[in-house]
């Protein structure tokens, strides 16, 4: 098991996951994003650092039918699915994004999670080797990060990458384009204020 593996083993074995900062009890803007760029109920839908997250299982009550979560956590994944009845619209895999492997391609890729970990220009490139392999033609990356002007530079104990829209332009382009860019302040579970900025990328033909 790799450090970083360890530390989010223990971070979702020791925590109560309803006060940890990223939490949302209604993940409301990924729903949102989520609904507007999928062409279905029946659109693949990849949310990496998924977790112990509210998110697939507010998708499967609204109907989707194809849903993959994503952690590197194991714990995280269990429970996820002690919290609430599993469902075969949902697959679950313990994995770290950069080692990625699957037969299936993605037509929405939601990430509220991860990218703002990777330090590393080789990560970063990394992941968006990830993105190019696994995304349709088309398909759409819905990436929030820490905003590089007032989000926080620690984050569950590791240190993290603040972006705006000309960092994540930067590194995805030009086998992607920004469809919308927007800034969104998160109230943790502390009462502290997080700001994320949002960028909606779609996959060049």
């Amino acid at each position: 098991m790799s450090k970083l593996q360890q530390h989010w083993e223990t971070v979702f074995k020791t925590k109560d996951t309803t006060q940890v900062s990223w939490y949302q009890e209604v993940p409301s803007t990924s729903l949102e994003l989520v609904n507007t760029y999928a062409r279905g109920k029946d659109t693949t839908i990849l949310d990496v650092g998924g977790g112990d997250s509210h998110l697939p299982h507010s998708l499967v009550e609204l109907g989707y039918t194809d849903i993959t979560v994503l952690d590197i956590s194991k714990a995280a994944l269990s429970l996820s699915k002690s919290k609430f009845i599993e469902s075969s619209s949902v697959k679950y895999v313990n994995t770290d994004i950069l080692e990625y492997q699957s037969n299936q391609t993605i037509e929405v890729w939601h990430d509220r999670a991860v990218f703002h970990f990777l330090s590393k220009d080789s990560e970063k490139l990394r992941y968006k080797q990830k993105a190019i392999e696994y995304l349709q033609d088309d398909g759409v990356l819905l990436l929030a990060t820490f905003y590089k002007a007032g989000g926080p530079t620690m984050c569950s104990g590791l240190e993290v990458c603040r972006h705006d829209q000309e960092s994540i332009l930067a590194l995805f382009a030009p086998e992607f384009e920004i469809i919308i860019s927007f800034v969104e302040k998160h109230i943790t579970p502390s009462d502290k204020e997080q700001v994320f900025i949002w960028n909606v990328l779609k996959k060049k033909k």
